[in-house]
């Protein structure tokens, strides 16, 4: 029975086992869809980035999902960094650019990523922003062929420094031509070498009202692959530099979006079945079926075997007996006489003592007094006495007697 058990529990475990192995089978990269979802965790997601941005800012880093009405209206979202990364401000919504620049002169900093900036914006804020259009081929097999050099402009607080970076998409699109004008009170931090010789400005600031605005149009960079490339990181925590010591808030508008419900969707074999209600609840009954059936055949097949019960202890059982018998006859003679032979035995089995031998009587006295302590003269009566009651059969002890040769009898043999 021991060896079924061991054998149902084992299959109980690798059932488990099975189960988890499916439930975290690694699921396949998207590299289709740019996505900038703070859930999406293929290579164009922000799950990564915000995961670094929420480890690494010291004021604070959250994301909500919502649009630009969102981060207006919320209360929270006051003296606080606006993240808005890929989020389209068309020309003809007047509403949406007005709250865009109610939030920035009531002090709230704006750091606005898109590939596809607004002219309507940019004629408002006071600069040119053109959807110029710098071809590169596509570069799905990671060819070096395909990459652009950053350059970040020297300031008070950074050096010139070069980044290079991959192209994965075929344009990289909207370009901000002109912050040069003498109006429009830009710092461009950032610009991108073109092949054709020249550099095209991406990347700029300015003060508006109490608040800030920080343009960027390279969206790349908040992507979890950019983040692992080389100097990624660091260009991306330059970027949130222009932040300031404010809190950041990202208000992220893809999370509800169907395809990341289908690019998260399990990639295991048995997500064809899983996929289908119906087919989902037959796996289910086929495999609890499987494990009743590996339960059951698993019992060994045979009659019921009786419980023996071990044998019982009689030895308290004859000793009361013994007692009894010594009670009721009074013999306190004859039970000296039994306890006398096992003291004998004791003391010639522990200590080669034989108290018989009257020869070497006085050596063994002096050993038994060495290992006991007991006063000479006291043993020497107690031995002698026991000798005499041992060979008289006709004497009578007296209780008080007994119990005292007893008592010592016993007292020299837990003291050896």
């Amino acid at each position: 029975m021991k060896l079924s058990r061991s054998f149902i529990v084992f299959i109980l475990i690798l059932f488990v086992l099975l189960v988890l192995v499916e439930v975290k089978i690694p699921k396949r990269f998207a590299w289709e869809e740019w996505t900038y979802s703070h859930n999406d965790p293929n290579p164009f997601g922000s799950m990564l980035v915000d995961s670094l941005l929420k480890s690494s800012l010291n004021c604070g880093y959250e994301v909500k999902p919502g649009y630009l009405i969102d981060a207006f209206n919320d209360s929270d979202s006051l003296n606080t960094t606006i993240l808005l990364v890929d989020y389209d401000i068309v020309d003809y919504d007047k509403e949406e650019i007005d709250m865009f620049i109610k939030m920035l002169r009531r002090g709230q900093n704006i750091i606005y990523i898109n590939d596809n900036l607004s002219d309507s914006l940019g004629n408002i804020l006071g600069a040119q922003l053109d959807n110029e259009y710098d071809y590169h081929a596509p570069s799905y097999y990671f060819t070096n062929s395909d990459s652009t050099t950053l350059i970040w402009k020297p300031d008070s607080i950074y050096d010139r420094t070069q980044y290079n970076f991959r192209i994965f998409s075929a344009y990289n699109s909207a370009i901000i031509a002109d912050f040069d004008w003498e109006h429009a009170k830009w710092t461009p931090f950032i610009k991108q070498k073109q092949k054709q010789g020249g550099d095209i400005i991406i990347g700029g600031s300015r003060k508006l009202g109490k608040g800030k605005l920080v343009i960027m149009s390279w969206t790349q960079m908040f992507t979890n692959y950019n983040v692992l490339e080389k100097n990624g990181a660091n260009l991306l925590m330059r970027i949130m530099s222009q932040a300031g010591n404010s809190r950041v808030i990202r208000y992220d508008y893809t999370v509800s979006e169907d395809y990341l419900i289908e690019q998260n969707k399990s990639q295991s074999p048995l997500r064809v079945f899983l996929d289908n209600k119906s087919l989902r609840w037959a796996v289910y009954l086929a495999l609890f079926t499987i494990l009743l059936s590996l339960i059951f055949t698993a019992r060994r097949r045979q009659r019921v075997i009786p419980i023996i019960e071990p044998p019982k202890n009689q030895t308290l059982t004859m000793v009361k007996h013994i007692g009894l018998m010594h009670y009721r006859h009074h013999d306190n003679a004859s039970m000296l006489r039994d306890q006398y032979d096992h003291f004998t035995h004791e003391m010639m089995r522990r200590v080669l003592v034989d108290i018989n031998d009257d020869i070497d009587l006085d050596e063994n006295m002096k050993l038994l007094i060495n290992r006991t302590g007991i006063d000479s003269k006291e043993l020497k009566e107690a031995v002698s006495r026991l000798k005499e009651i041992k060979n008289d059969y006709e004497l009578k002890i007296s209780d008080k007697e007994t119990k005292h040769l007893i008592d010592l009898m016993n007292k020299i043999t837990n003291d050896i």
